[in-house]
């Protein structure tokens, strides 16, 4: 997956709000499996992955439906970033 930016914490953030509370974890993981996979795919055919796109976490979550940005003071909000930079960092920590 290539590196990640404030822009990509925000878009998954906004897909998490579309999901079930207790999905989001699962799905975070679905997400960023799919922005590596994606990456690979990039590095190795030169060109982006026709439904996961460029290998940014941003891309894998662009074919998801987003919920409006809300304020960064929203409860549910709040906690989806948290998620992903929590999975994100378990992630990074496995390796």
């Amino acid at each position: 997956m290539r590196p990640v930016l404030i822009s990509d914490l925000v878009h998954a953030a906004r897909v998490l709000l579309q999901v079930q509370k207790t999905s989001r974890v699962g799905f975070t993981e679905r997400l960023i499996r799919e922005a590596d996979w994606a990456d690979r795919f990039r590095k190795h055919f030169g060109r982006i992955h026709p439904e996961w796109g460029d290998g940014t976490l941003s891309s894998a979550a662009a074919r998801y439906p987003e919920a409006a940005e809300p304020n960064i003071d929203n409860l549910e909000f709040s906690k989806c970033l948290s998620t992903v930079l929590c999975v994100l960092r378990r992630r990074r920590s496995a390796k």
